[in-house]
């Protein structure tokens, strides 16, 4: 049930901010980092869990690391650029799976090429700190609502049957069928339940 609640915050606050959970792992790379990253992201009433390698450029120290960040610019999961991959869609899910079309691979190979000649990278973008290519993506997205219903019905059920059995218990009913056992036995002529008297504890079933 909290998680429910957190994911309904979660999902009032991706209209006006995004989330993103990302672990990444260096997976090679000369002069620069072959990175493989996961990522769980929340924005604009979605959630998208999401696989991608890319490079990176200049070479950061360290391997394995885990942050969150977050941002005020939004998006969609849909709305992210492609290149040469698909994606579906519908009323809300998701699916992508996107590469690197052979274009722009040797684009992004003769960019590498000049980097490792020493050759300065115009316009560096200051958000990155350096320049990213990425290389695969493949991502699959959910509406926040289906997440909240997923998380809180087991715990909504629970609830509902506690109170129930406890209503018909201070009424003198069966808690297995409703049944009005007030003057009957120890036995509910109904379906065949123990009468739950005074004990507080749950029935085990039929005897």
């Amino acid at each position: 049930m909290v998680i429910s609640i957190g994911m309904c915050a979660l999902w009032v606050r991706s209209y006006y901010e995004f989330d993103a959970l990302r672990w990444q792992k260096r997976l090679g790379g000369e002069g620069h980092d072959h990175v493989g990253m996961a990522e769980v992201y929340s924005g604009k009433g979605a959630v998208e869990f999401d696989w991608q390698t890319y490079h990176f450029f200049p070479s950061r120290p360290g391997g394995r690391r885990l942050f969150w960040m977050h941002a005020d610019y939004l998006r969609r999961p849909q709305d992210r650029g492609m290149w040469a991959g698909w994606r579906k869609s519908f009323a809300g899910f998701g699916v992508t799976n996107d590469w690197v079309d052979e274009k722009t691979r040797k684009s992004m190979d003769w960019s590498i090429a000049d980097i490792k000649q020493n050759f300065a990278p115009p316009k560096t973008p200051p958000a990155t700190g350096g320049w990213r290519w990425i290389e695969s993506f493949r991502s699959v997205w959910v509406p926040h609502w289906f997440l909240v219903l997923v998380f809180g019905v087991m715990p909504g059920r629970r609830i509902y049957v506690g109170v129930r059995k406890r209503r018909r218990m201070a009424r003198g009913w069966c808690l297995s069928c409703g049944y009005d056992l007030r003057g009957s036995g120890e036995r509910c002529p109904e379906c065949g339940e123990v009468a739950q008297k005074s004990t507080g504890k749950m029935p085990v079933g039929p005897g």
